[in-house]
């Protein structure tokens, strides 16, 4: 029995695919299957958007979404189930976002493209198997901000502001055991500052090492996960 799902909220985006043009949905294949998978370095996001005839960033991030959505709802299926589970998902994918439900054909068009977008690709199988060794195990950072907070140092008769403390509030997000994201702040002096770039670059070298050895560099992911 397939598992259940939190569906995305990504209105028009099944339809999207049914209604793109066979030169364009050619353009997408190759981006898939052959070059990016289900995940577009933002440098190459433009030349995505341009090739494919989209209207901004957020509506290829929004495709992207909606891929990754039917690979990791439908990657377990054998073989022979996999296409109806595809057309499955296209379906209460389409009933539960806004707009106007498609017709048969354009379901049916949108399912038989994500199966040729998905089904037996090497480079997304290996994304996905990237995604949960990096994420696995123990809390996954996703962002780091950072802010200036300016303390003022006021004399004892409370009269005098005699200077301006520069803190650091460093918020990192990161998933909790159950996925979902949380955050914290910690705060810094300059000299903590400091320590925490001695500490960037020394892991910058010790990455270099492991990148640069011998007998680890045939065999390491190219892409930094």
């Amino acid at each position: 029995m397939a598992a259940s799902y939190r569906m995305p909220v990504l209105p028009g985006t099944a339809e999207l695919i049914a209604e793109l043009s066979p030169e364009k949905f050619a353009t997408l294949k190759g981006f898939v299957r052959e070059k990016y998978g289900v995940v577009v370095p933002k440098e190459s996001e433009g030349e995505v958007i341009e090739a494919l005839g989209l209207g901004d960033k957020k509506e290829l991030r929004k495709l992207l979404v909606f891929l990754k959505f039917v690979y990791d709802t439908s990657a377990d299926e054998s073989d022979e189930d996999v296409s109806k589970r595809i057309f499955s998902l296209v379906e209460d994918f389409s009933a539960f976002a806004f707009g106007k439900k498609p017709s048969a054909e354009s379901l049916q068009l949108t399912a038989d493209r994500l199966v040729e977008l998905l089904v037996s690709n090497d480079h997304v199988d290996i994304q996905a198997k990237r995604e949960r060794i990096s994420t696995g195990i123990v809390q996954s950072v996703t962002d780091f901000r950072a802010f200036i907070d300016l303390r003022p140092n006021i004399d004892r008769s409370r009269t005098t502001i005699r200077e301006f403390v520069p803190i650091i509030l460093f918020e990192i997000k990161h998933t909790n055991g159950d996925g979902e994201e949380e955050n914290s702040i910690v705060q810094m002096t300059e000299r903590d500052l400091e320590m925490l770039k001695r500490c960037i670059e020394d892991t910058e070298k010790k990455l270099g090492l492991v990148r640069t050895h011998p007998t680890l560099r045939n065999i390491l992911s190219p892409v930094k996960a």
